[in-house]
């Protein structure tokens, strides 16, 4: 399958041989695997992938395309589902986005000295 993580031109498409009977999930995984380093911060799990039937000489469509939840592919289903026969070549089937991954964040305290009665902040980056 022709894959190209969103954002990147045909120029950038890359292929993953993987057999239709697998399922999503395994999809994303030789995708996690093909892009290391690039996506090697967060799990396989976190990418979300889109059935897309562009030819690789449209970079304006590329560009301008909007996904719909209902293209998505869902990590559970065989790949069969979405791509029953052979892609036809020169075609990116397979568009990738990695989920922004939260790394963390600040939690502001505030309690009641009980000697002084004065308010005191504690923060927390966690």
């Amino acid at each position: 399958l022709l894959c190209l993580v969103k954002g990147n031109t045909a120029a950038n498409a890359f292929s993953v041989k993987i057999s239709r009977d697998e399922p999503v999930s395994e999809l994303k995984k030789a995708i996690k695997t093909e892009k290391a380093p690039e996506f090697d911060n967060f799990p396989a799990d976190r990418l979300k992938l889109w059935k897309v039937p562009i030819s690789d000489d449209h970079d304006d469509q590329l560009r301008n395309l909007s996904l719909e939840d209902s293209d998505e592919l869902l990590a559970i289903r065989k790949i069969s589902k979405y791509f029953p026969d052979s892609p036809p070549e020169e075609h990116i089937r397979v568009l990738v986005s990695p989920r922004p991954t939260v790394r963390g964040y600040y939690s502001l305290q505030f309690y009641r000295e009980p000697e002084t009665n004065e308010w005191i902040q504690v923060e927390c980056r966690c």
